[in-house]
């Protein structure tokens, strides 16, 4: 005790005069100035309004004619002078620092391809969109190459129309360095533009609180969250013994489940994610619910942003619609407190509801087709009943109830009161095959939760510091912390949890090659989401004419059968038929892919259907596609199953020239020289011949394999002493250049002796060899 009492003499001691200068002037909230009148906004919420309403700049100009889209912007540039105007000269202090590398270390921890560079599913969606907005055209879809394939074969067929679909906000200002520099300028691109948007996040949250209390201040938005691990604890168990930590080249932590804050447990689409959660799945939502949400709230009586807060709002469509539907709420507070006229500005009229309507009809484009429910249509209503008030509870009621007995004068502000309206009816909607408005519309409300946090702690904090501590605000403070450090645990579980599947294998952008899109990276039904067809007549009027690729096609064509199957790039294999009915398509493809080094019978079977999302047509022309591995190939095996699966209807091979002259190298001497030339490579054949025309092979080969001990041949084969296989050109060659290249493998007995060649109609001999291959 004397210990606390010495501390408190301290902090009294200096702080007293700061609190004498204060006094009753002081704002009922902390950190948060009364910016009412024309003033210059504070630099930090500038800062905040660039930063949100740039992504929506570089659209118009990228996407759009230049008669449409320069003249947006520039009249987008005068809406927001007056409010932007103002120092920009930024005084450093020590508290900057401390956001700065707090941000920094939280954007590594969870996202943007840090150090960490956690590979989850979100991410990979993340990484198409970039290097789609890198790589393609603008306006931006880079079709699959199966497309692309198509609007070349036939030569009359055109490229259908598509435009890539999607709330581009986050992505669109380092996709744009992206086609600039390259790819590899996305590596440093990503994380600088998360960093400036999550250092502006907590630079607003901390916004006026003193060195300590930011650094605090910053600790508690970082690990917000609800009681997810007490929830987890109570329904679905926790082995608390299941507690971990190994060193193997990378810290392994093991908490318990490495996922939190989906209330799977009540089978629901129903969550309130953490902020952790929040970063390191879905930045795009994040960043810009917590910046729109702040500048809402902080902001709500200067002019200034009053005359352009439709324009910060619509800009933040771009960033999330549900994250906007999300913040109308707050919007409405801003109408009803400072009434109609301060919005009623041309910025709104001529700018605001022009950009509204442009991002929704673009990103509302041909998506009738998503599911969409409220809550009680797809859940029992029962079940609902007795399920939401244990979650609600959990998540959020407890603190709020908490948060009001500390500070009671929060049950008469509006923006606390519209924050737990839209926290207990928002989610009651399901919109997406994951329910992505009922993930996204309740950060803005959770970011509000939040900062009333925040107020309300550090709101008395110094004149507790100064006239002594009540023992009520000491256990509500206490109990507040408690249920903090609660949610901040399940923040730690899931840092940990995604940690712990890194592979030690760091993505750079760079490496992606030409079949990494938005089309390979999520499932097939998905892709619809992304890419929209039916765009409107007289958007497209206003749209930039787009070419179709920004690189020409690179394709060989490596087997002609049934279908012609061509090499795209060495990164994915394509089957076309021109003239291709529903049979030839309902069977099953076969691919096979034997990797260059292995040089044997090692391969991967790539198996697919053309319903199973590989395949698309267009008129009689219809095209597979299956993206092959990323090394150096030897040789594929490509063909069809029969309708019934039982052997191919059709099959063709492929061999790379590097992999040919491997195995030639390899195998040394031949072993027979006549119309072909026989190698022997490990335990296969390698038949070659420089000049091959396709008379040459289309007469069967034969291959008598004599072994040292008559017992590994089948019985019925002992009295011969060999075992006979006969096989086509089909099913193991291929033309190399104007020679020709086929292996076959020999069964794994000991053998003595072969004889192959090749055999007219009737059992004549067009040629044939021996070979002894053991004395």
């Amino acid at each position: 005790m004397r210990v606390l009492a010495a501390v408190l003499d301290f902090l009294r001691t200096r702080d007293r005069g700061t609190l004498a200068k204060v006094g009753t002037q002081r704002s009922e909230s902390a950190g948060e100035k009364e910016l009412d009148g024309d003033g210059a906004i504070p630099l930090v919420h500038r800062l905040a309004i660039v930063y949100l309403v740039l992504p929506v700049a570089v659209w118009l100009v990228g996407w759009f004619e230049w008669w449409f889209g320069l003249p947006a912007v520039v009249v987008l540039g005068m809406a927001l002078w007056k409010a932007l105007s103002g120092s920009w000269r930024l005084s450093l202090q020590p508290a900057h620092a401390i956001i700065a590398l707090l941000a920094l270390g939280w954007v590594m921890a969870t996202a943007a391809g840090g150090i960490f560079d956690i590979n989850n599913v979100d991410w990979d969606k993340h990484r198409a969109l970039f290097v789609d907005l890198a790589r393609g055209p603008w306006p931006g879809y880079r079709p699959t190459w199966s497309e692309l394939l198509l609007a070349f074969r036939p030569e009359d067929a055109e490229m259908p129309f598509a435009l890539l679909r999607y709330y581009l906000g986050y992505y669109i200002v380092p996709g744009l360095f992206g086609k600039w520099f390259g790819l590899a300028a996305l590596n440093w691109a990503v994380p600088i533009w998360t960093w400036c948007g999550v250092a502006l996040m907590l630079a607003m949250f901390a916004r006026g609180l003193r060195t300590w209390q930011t650094a605090l201040a910053a600790l508690i938005f970082i690990f917000f969250s609800g009681m997810d691990v007490a929830m987890h604890a109570m329904f679905a168990g926790w082995d608390w013994l299941a507690y971990s930590f190994s060193w193997n080249g990378w810290p392994l932590v093991s908490l318990g489940p490495s996922i939190l804050g989906v209330a799977s447990y009540w089978e629901m689409d129903i969550t309130y994610r953490s902020h952790m959660l929040g970063l390191m799945w879905s930045p795009q939502h994040f960043i810009a619910g917590g910046i729109c949400t702040l500048l809402l709230v902080q902001l709500w009586r200067q002019r200034r942003f009053l005359a352009v807060s439709a324009i910060v709002v619509g800009s933040s469509v771009f960033w999330s619609p549900f994250v906007a539907a999300g913040t109308l709420p707050f919007a409405l507070i801003l109408v009803i407190k400072n009434g109609v006229r301060p919005f009623l500005r041309w910025q709104s009229f001529v700018v605001a509801l022009p950009i509204v309507l442009l991002l929704l009809t673009y990103l509302t484009s041909g998506t009738g087709n998503i599911r969409r429910n409220w809550l009680w249509e797809s859940t029992a209503l029962d079940y609902v009943a007795r399920s939401l008030p244990v979650i609600y509870f959990m998540e959020f009621l407890l603190l709020a109830a908490l948060l009001l007995l500390l500070r009671p004068k929060l049950l008469r502000e509006p923006f606390f009161i519209a924050c737990l309206l839209s926290l207990l009816l928002l989610p009651l909607y399901s919109y997406g095959r994951f329910n992505d408005y009922g993930l996204r519309v309740v950060i803005p409300p959770l970011i509000c939760l939040s900062y009333a946090c925040i107020r309300a702690v550090f709101n008395r904090l110094p004149d507790a510091i100064q006239n002594g501590w009540e023992l009520r605000r000491v256990i509500l403070t206490s109990a507040i912390a408690a249920v903090l450090g609660i949610g901040a645990f399940g923040g730690i579980v899931n840092l940990t949890g995604a940690n712990n599947n890194h592979d030690l294998q760091v993505l750079r952008y760079s490496q992606f090659g030409w079949h990494f899109s938005i089309a390979s990276a999520v499932d097939p039904p998905l892709v619809t989401q992304y890419i929209a067809r039916d765009v409107p007549r007289w958007f497209r009027v206003v749209l930039r004419e787009r070419t179709t690729t920004s690189e020409p096609i690179e394709s060989e064509l490596i087997v002609r059968s049934h279908f012609d199957v061509f090499l795209v790039d060495g990164e994915i294999v394509v089957y076309v038929r021109e003239a291709c009915t529903q049979e030839d398509s309902e069977a099953k493809f076969i691919l096979h892919v034997y990797p260059q080094e292995a040089k044997g019978r090692a391969h991967e079977t790539l198996d697919f259907t053309f319903s199973g999302g590989w395949g698309m047509r267009q008129g009689e022309t219809c095209v597979a596609a299956r993206v092959v591995p990323n090394y150096a190939i030897g040789r594929i095996v490509a063909g069809q199953f029969t309708p019934t699966r039982i052997g191919q209807s059709w099959l063709g091979n492929y061999y790379s020239r590097e992999y040919r002259d491997l195995l030639v190298a390899e195998a040394g001497a031949p072993i027979i020289q006549s119309d072909f030339t026989v190698h022997m490579n490990d335990n296969r054949l390698v038949y070659t011949r420089d000049r091959c025309a396709e008379s040459d092979v289309a007469i069967p080969f034969g291959l008598r394999v004599f072994p040292i001990d008559a017992r590994d041949l089948h019985e019925s084969e002992r009295q011969e002493g060999f075992e006979y296989f006969e096989f086509d050109f089909t099913e193991h060659g291929d033309f190399v250049g104007e020679g020709c290249v086929m292996v076959v493998e020999l069964p794994d007995y000991a053998v003595l002796k072969i004889e192959t060649g090749q055999y007219l109609p009737g059992g004549s001999i067009l040629w044939d060899g021996w070979a002894t291959l053991n004395e």
